[in-house]
């Protein structure tokens, strides 16, 4: 098509995959995450309230229920992959979200 309209042709470039942040590979990091998950759940029900829109503060609840109830599967497998029992992982999910499982999959937090 570009030879048509007179245009050189394309190179093709290859995307090298960067290392990950430093960040990213922080406990500190995660742990932060982990708390502000927890500090969510009853932040978006008191926020609806505060700002008058209690149905939107219970809204946002049941997403994060939904959310979190979604990812149970692929905690539970790295959570087995580590030795951690399937409860424990399906509890830890559902209260931390991938806040918890991923540094876990990398091998940047403990069980």
């Amino acid at each position: 098509m570009d030879l048509l309209l007179g245009l050189p042709p394309r190179r093709s470039r290859t995307i090298k995959a960067k290392e990950a942040s430093p960040v990213l590979k922080s406990k500190i990091f995660w742990y932060n995450l982990m708390a502000g998950a927890l500090l969510l759940w009853p932040a978006v029900i008191i926020l609806g309230y505060f700002f008058e829109k209690p149905l939107w503060g219970w809204g946002v609840f049941i997403a994060l229920i939904i959310l979190h109830a979604s990812e149970i599967k692929k905690g539970m497998q790295v959570g087995s992959s580590r030795g951690i029992s399937k409860t424990k992982s399906a509890v830890k999910t559902f209260i931390f979200g991938f806040t918890w499982w991923v540094p876990l999959g990398k091998n940047i937090i403990d069980n």
